[in-house]
């Protein structure tokens, strides 16, 4: 199986929709990211890993928070980096100032970089005489990892937000 994979699809309102599913079998953990558009990643899923993972596409639709009634048109779903452009009104996880202005960003997905990465050593326990004896494995650790370029053109910031699924 691979490790990460990419997958294409449209959310019900016609947004069109890529899904990043990655898995690190070493540590039986999965997650998987949905970019709505050109905007910034949420996740939909953090756990073990899918045995269908296509259908990850589908969860964006299916998690996306309802509408309540009486209140506004577009309930807030904030992404990996949540900004006051995406109506967050809670602790700032971003904050960028100019000539001690603080600048509101908004964020577009301009490169996603789904891979694996081979670093790094993975090491194996064995036991030799009632004793731990630890080896080198001939092959180094496989990381799936998410690479996610994204600028605000407007401000003139531009940021690059990775993720990484290890063996811990």
């Amino acid at each position: 199986m691979t490790l990460i994979q990419t997958f294409h699809g449209t959310a019900s309102n016609g947004t069109p929709l890529t899904a990043v599913y990655a898995e690190q079998p070493a540590a039986a953990a999965a997650f998987a990211l949905v970019f709505p558009g050109s905007d910034l990643p949420r996740f939909v899923h953090w756990g073990r890993p899918l045995t269908a993972p296509e259908t990850v596409i589908n969860t964006f639709d299916a998690l996306a928070p309802q509408r309540v009634s009486g209140a506004l048109d577009y309930t807030a779903w904030p992404s990996v980096l949540p900004t006051q452009s995406e109506a967050w009104s809670g602790s700032d996880r971003f904050d960028v100032r100019r000539d001690g202005v603080e600048l509101f960003c908004k964020f577009q997905v301009t490169d996603i970089k789904a891979e694996t990465v081979a670093a790094g050593k993975t090491y194996t326990m064995a036991e030799k005489d009632g004793y731990p004896s630890w080896s080198v494995a001939s092959e180094p650790k496989q990381t799936p990892t998410v690479t996610i370029t994204a600028e605000d053109v407007e401000q003139c910031v531009k940021l690059t937000w990775t993720c990484e699924l290890d063996e811990t």
